[in-house]
């Protein structure tokens, strides 16, 4: 059983006792969460990077998952920045190609 705890932005998230240490190559699908996304794949986050570090070196399949409101036309992005495979909102699905 995992016990949550208030994290950042008063979000639920996993004691550190409950986290699990894995290679992020074994994960086969990626559920991302964002302040926002473009029709392009592109997401806007808090700014601090850790979902592009996360997710450099995995060719898994990533979901990005927002509200309708949130899936603009354009978001600012660098190089370094990842791509999401497919946007998820309530009423769409977009799929990047």
């Amino acid at each position: 059983s995992i016990t949550l705890e208030k994290g950042p932005f008063n979000t639920q998230q996993p004691q550190k006792k409950d986290t699990i240490d894995t290679d992020t190559k074994s994960i086969e699908l990626w559920l991302i969460p964002g302040v926002g996304f473009d029709k392009n794949g592109h997401r806007l986050g808090y700014g601090k990077g850790i979902y592009d570090r996360l997710l450099q070196d995995t060719t898994s399949l990533k979901i990005g998952l927002t509200f309708d409101q949130c899936l603009i036309n354009h978001i600012p992005h660098y190089p370094h920045d990842i791509k999401m495979d497919i946007i998820i909102t309530p009423t769409k699905t977009v799929y990047i190609s």
